[in-house]
């Protein structure tokens, strides 16, 4: 057994790494800024975490979404990790700054990229010794920093700023184009690109063609009754997810809708309710999706062909996360 399997089985219980992970956390721990490309469900977040302990330095790790910060933290303290903090513009101002004053006192520190741009966070973390600059979902700073969230292409000014040890940026979809993205706007340095297999063979993928409306409605019900587990349904328009979800719900199924038309109360609450398995179905636009880590998804289903073939595997990528056989149906 080796020192990183050995403190692997110390701090998580495992026997062994899943494949990919021991290069990455190799790679960072020699201080190498390095991008990771793991398929979903592969335990990416592993990757910084075990290098959390063993450095004894604190991480800074910048999501894309609250639902996946309030996530991990959710998943850190369950294991007993204390030492662990959101900053969130949601916070009340005066609890922002007290954790601001003994931001120190945290191991893990999970931001968007927004938050990054205040000055007071900023000054904040450069009182650090931080160990890694994680950026989960690495994707989204080719997906959405030229658009709608341009802090994604400050990271790599804000990186250089806390001068951490290495970068460490990860994500299960990057075709050449966005890895070049990915490098360039994070400011890498010689970056270790490590890429794993997408290949998730847990997942049956089946793709129905020339579909009439009613069709594709009989073919669903048809599916819901033969795969048994939570499920989720994605539709192209608000509309048509909240039409879906009514009509599963009078035939008798524990569904819902989600999209970004509801509030973040309403939205907590589905997830919620999914997550527990009060519901079994949601409805849903591609908002329900970075955000949704439950193990046990068994079927994930597209009522329309999606904008890209990496925003097709990160939805089915919900599917199977426990390992077990699951369906990907493209109706």
């Amino acid at each position: 057994m080796s020192q990183l399997e050995a403190q692997l089985q110390q701090h998580f219980g495992f026997q062994e790494f899943r494949p990919g992970q021991k290069a990455l956390i190799q790679s960072v721990l020699d201080g190498h800024d390095t991008l990771g490309i793991l398929p979903t469900g592969s335990g990416k977040s592993l990757c910084y975490q075990l290098p959390t302990l063993i450095s004894n330095k604190p991480s800074l790790i910048v999501e894309p979404l609250i639902a996946l910060m309030n996530d991990q933290v959710g998943r850190l303290q369950a294991a007993g990790e204390k030492r662990v903090i959101a900053l969130s513009a949601q916070m009340p101002p005066v609890a922002f700054t007290q954790i601001l004053k003994r931001l120190a006192s945290y191991h893990y520190i999970f931001v968007s990229p927004e938050i990054l741009q205040r000055v007071d966070v900023l000054m904040a973390l450069k009182r650090l010794a931080l160990g890694l600059f994680v950026v989960d979902e690495a994707h989204c700073i080719s997906q959405w920093g030229p658009d709608f969230r341009p802090a994604y292409l400050q990271l790599g000014q804000v990186r250089q700023q806390l001068q951490a040890d290495a970068i460490l940026a990860l994500t299960a979809t990057a075709p050449e184009p966005v890895r070049r993205d990915i490098v360039q706007h994070l400011s890498m340095q010689s970056p270790a690109i490590l890429a794993g297999s997408v290949d998730r063979p847990n997942i049956f993928l089946g793709v129905e063609t020339g579909l009439t409306d009613k069709e594709k409605a009989l073919r669903l019900d048809q599916l819901l009754h033969e795969v048994v587990g939570p499920t989720i349904i994605y539709s192209a328009t608000r509309a048509a997810c909240e039409t879906l979800a009514i009509r599963l719900q009078k035939a008798g199924h524990a569904a819902a809708f989600y999209h970004a038309g509801l509030d973040r109360h309403q939205r907590d609450l589905i997830q919620r309710q999914f997550q527990s398995d009060q519901l079994q179905i949601i409805c849903a636009t591609s908002a329900f999706g970075m955000g949704i880590d439950k193990a046990n998804v068994r079927f994930v289903v597209h009522t329309y062909v999606p904008e890209s073939l990496e925003a097709y595997y990160q939805a089915i990528g919900r599917a199977g996360r426990d390992g077990k056989q699951s369906l990907a149906a493209l109706l």
